[in-house]
């Protein structure tokens, strides 16, 4: 979710929403990674004799100097005045608004003081951990080496780092002498050296032993674990399951369908969810009503009921209980390229009284996705790229049986009139969608025979999408 604009279809640093403000600043990203991050002590004095020393974050790419506010708690008073800013704050991931404090500190050095205006922001935080920290330390300290970042506060590897210095503050700090230590290459300040890069470097040399040798080569990188989780299913809720085929599809007017594959004990505890879905209806109704969007939004439900993706059902509300309900909100989008500007999502997870929900009760299938990481190798490796998408994916698989239909019903207000609604098809949010989909686009690819256009679909897409890149435009 965007902390900017509280909206799902983005993250913060690439919201649409950011424009161009007056004042600007860049700041640093890093990755907990096997390297050593370049810190240095520095100790900040609120104006009236009172220092708080602690660790910051070399990083010449950034304009200004900040601060976490959990160092301002420390001081028992703040002398000089906060304002209140708004930044527009640029890193290589992209752009955000930000509301930052701003605050002027007096940052000492061994051979001189200056005073700073400190960006000042709550939710910062820049510890990290590297495997093998602690014993590297360990092994400096012994062999008398100085070193400028305060390691008393180490923990299990983990380095507190609550402040960054910008260009703003480094121009005071002297001379940065680089000459070489052990097997790395280190900055020296007066108060110390600052350690950045590979850990091994510094360290001890390796014992015989290399299964305890605190940071020998691993079989994988963090960098490759770290990728891999990032772009796993089940980051977004889709754990695989020893399910991975259909008995039941069936072609008919050009349409697949399809039966569900369901969980039936776990099933028979799946709650109506009515009194929920009518609450939720209300509360998003009242809220698209003062944007202005209800209508637009109901357009969409009606737009679908001419295709027959969705049809009317007569419940009677002692009947409510018969049928299982689901919840559903707008996502708004605002993008010039995007085509569909809102479009509606189903809770399929909603679980109330301590029930299951119906994705808890779905089987989500296997992984049988193009690996993500490769389709994000081809942009650096060819020259075109062909992007395209499945028109209303999902929408297009239809459900075979009428107790599946029943188990997707939904509310919505025309008017005064309050009517239920019942998918016809899979839908965005039920756990099963992905792996549904992506079985049948290889099902119905598979019936054809092999040439270039069968092995790009059956290679180069994921989930909906299809990415193909090649050195040649008229291929």
């Amino acid at each position: 979710m965007c902390w900017l604009c509280n909206k799902k279809g983005h993250c913060r640093v690439l919201c649409p929403s950011v424009g161009g403000e007056s004042t600007a600043s860049n700041a640093c990203w890093h990755l907990n990674s096997s390297s050593l991050l370049p810190v240095v002590e520095v100790a900040v004095n609120n104006g009236s004799g009172e220092s708080v020393y602690f660790n910051c974050l070399i990083d010449t790419g950034s304009e200004r100097s900040y601060l976490s506010g959990k160092m301002l708690d420390a001081f028992s008073n703040i002398n000089t005045p906060m304002r209140d800013r708004k930044f527009l704050i640029k890193t290589f991931l992209g752009k955000e608004i930000k509301h930052l404090k701003e605050v002027n500190l007096q940052v000492r050095f061994p051979n001189s003081c200056h005073s700073v205006s400190f960006l000042v922001d709550d939710d910062m935080d820049l510890s990290f951990r590297v495997h093998g920290l602690n014993s590297v330390v360990e092994y400096l300290k012994k062999h008398q080496v100085k070193l400028a970042a305060n390691f008393l506060e180490l923990r299990d590897d983990t380095l507190p780092v609550y402040g960054l210095l910008g260009v703003d503050v480094l121009r005071f700090l002297g001379p940065m002498n680089l000459k070489e230590f052990r097997e790395g290459l280190v900055w020296e300040f007066p108060q110390g050296m600052v350690l950045f890069g590979d850990l091994a470097d510094f360290g001890s040399p390796p014992p015989k032993d290399q299964s305890v040798y605190p940071f020998s080569c691993f079989e994988e990188s963090t960098v490759e674990r770290t990728v891999e989780k990032m772009l796993s299913l089940e980051t977004i809720g889709i754990v695989e399951e020893e399910f991975s085929d259909f008995d039941s599809i069936r072609f008919i007017d050009n349409c697949y369908y399809v039966s569900l594959p369901w969980n039936e004990e776990k099933l028979k505890s799946v709650p109506a969810n009515h009194q929920v879905s009518l609450s939720v209806l209300n509360r998003v109704s009242k809220k698209l009503m003062e944007q202005g969007l209800y209508e637009d939004y109901c357009q969409v439900f009606l737009d679908q009921e001419k295709e027959g993706i969705i049809e009317r059902i007569v419940v009677t509300p002692s009947d409510f209980n018969k049928y299982v309900w689901i919840p559903h909100r707008p996502v708004i989008k605002q993008d010039l390229q995007c085509t569909t500007k809102i479009r509606p999502v189903f809770n399929c997870s909603l679980r109330t009284g301590g029930k299951p929900s119906l994705n808890d009760c779905a089987y989500s299938g296997v992984n049988m996705y193009t690996d993500m990481l490769d389709l994000l190798l081809r942009f650096r490796m060819d020259l075109y790229v062909l992007l395209a998408n499945i028109w209303k994916a999902f929408l297009m698989i239809r459900l075979n049986d009428e107790h599946d239909r029943n188990r997707f019903c939904f509310f919505l207000r025309l008017g005064d009139e309050l009517i239920c609604f019942r998918y016809n098809t899979l839908i965005f949010g039920f756990v099963s969608s992905p792996f549904i989909l992506s079985y049948m686009v290889r099902y119905h690819v598979e019936k054809y025979p092999p040439g270039p256009c069968r092995e790009m679909l059956l290679g180069h897409f994921y989930v909906d999408n299809l990415v193909k890149t090649h050195n040649s435009a008229e291929v």
